[in-house]
């Protein structure tokens, strides 16, 4: 499936934290992920194949996207004056257990999409915010992991389910080429963010030799936080987005967000909503997860559940809402402050398609991987493994 892990948002938002704080030089950084993965509902086919044949099969192997996938990245910055600062970041994704892994996906990276493309920008840092331009982890990406028990990682990641990846557009809305972005300073807890991409896709998405329809990606948000709670709201607008048919190209897809993250002292509780709408199409697409992390032992617990739902079709035809089920189950252990071993399961109960109704076809999967379901079928995935970031 076309997800992304929040490791790679943490990433970043470490690094930022990181160049604020120190004078450093250049600083190598990064995490190796190896870990036994069974998945099983895998569809054998493009999901989009008039002639599948809808059947499933099962996938055993080593992965290295259980918890976080495998990275390798350089960051630092300097101080131009008391008030201003110069950073940067650059990170790679690599597949540590080779390209025969289940979770490839055709991607030589293993995540990211290409050399230095989990993430790669320069940005300007002063009192009153911070002006960042480059390839990024967009803020929908890394807001929906801050709300989400397992952090958007591991088998039971909201990814599964979230629009970001599961959309009409076809779209992949966890990182954004040419992107200039701005986050304000916090007041009060209160910050303003802002995305825009001209070109967010990395290629373009159909044959044009002028990139008249590379994906343009806007995204708005606001965020208050305190010692206890998070709260936050985007909204973004996908234009050009791609389609099954041409009808969507030349559209726009509009996807709002709603997040929530409380520390109840040890157990924290997550909650998040997203809604998804596009021009010319009636419906709407829905996706919505509650969950918990609990201690427990020397480890923490994971839970959550949650749905996934489409009514889209396009004018002017009506659909009933087919809806995708996900519970998921995780622990993690840490060994020391950069090991731990952990374990996950997730499964999916998918809608069957039927007179007025789409039908899904989703497919648990872990981080950075890019498998689908089949319309009506079931899907699981256990896993264990372990993970070090240095």
């Amino acid at each position: 499936m076309n997800i992304t892990c929040l490791a790679c948002g943490a990433a970043c938002a470490a690094a930022w934290g990181c160049a604020q704080a120190h004078d450093a030089p250049v600083q190598l950084y990064g995490g190796i992920d190896a870990g036994i993965v069974h998945f099983t509902g895998i569809n054998t086919e493009p999901p989009d194949d008039a002639a599948s044949s809808g059947r499933t099969t099962t996938v055993t192997g080593l992965s290295q996207a259980g918890a976080s996938g495998s990275y390798l990245g350089l960051r630092g910055g300097e101080r131009l004056s008391p008030g201003l600062r110069v950073g940067f970041l650059a990170e790679t994704g690599f597949c540590n257990l080779g390209l025969s892994q289940p979770d490839a996906g055709g991607d030589p990276y293993c995540s990211g999409g290409g050399f230095m493309q989990r993430a790669a920008w320069v940005q300007l840092a002063s009192g009153a915010g911070t002006l960042r331009l480059g390839r990024q982890v967009t803020m929908l990406a890394e807001h929906s992991g801050e709300a989400d028990a397992f952090g958007n990682s591991f088998l039971g990641q909201v990814g599964n389910i979230s629009l970001l990846g599961n959309n009409l557009a076809r779209l992949d809305m966890q990182r954004t080429d040419q992107t200039l972005s701005w986050f304000s300073a916090e007041r009060a807890g209160l910050q303003l963010l802002a995305q825009y991409s001209r070109h967010a896709a990395a290629l373009p998405v159909v044959p044009d030799p002028d990139d008249l329809h590379d994906p343009s990606a806007l995204m708005l948000g606001v965020r208050w936080r305190d010692a206890r709670w998070l709260l936050g709201f985007d909204w973004s607008r996908w234009q050009h987005g791609i389609g099954s048919t041409e009808d969507l190209w030349d559209r726009s897809y509009r996807l709002s967000m709603l997040y929530a993250a409380l520390d109840l002292g040890g157990p924290r509780a997550y909650a998040q909503l997203q809604h998804g709408r596009a021009d010319g199409f009636q419906g709407r697409e829905l996706a919505f997860d509650v969950g918990l992390s609990l201690p427990a032992g020397h480890g923490t617990l994971m839970l959550s559940a949650g749905r996934f739902g489409t009514s889209l079709a396009a004018q002017p035809a009506q659909l009933g809402t087919s809806w995708a089920r996900q519970f998921a189950i995780g622990y993690v252990l840490p060994l020391s402050p950069t090991t731990s071993l952990y374990a996950s399961a997730a499964h999916i109960d998918n809608d069957a398609p039927a007179p007025g109704f789409p039908g899904t076809s989703l497919a648990v999967g872990a981080a950075g991987d890019l498998f689908h379901g089949v319309p009506g079928r079931a899907s699981s995935g256990i896993g264990v493994g372990f993970s070090h970031t240095f």
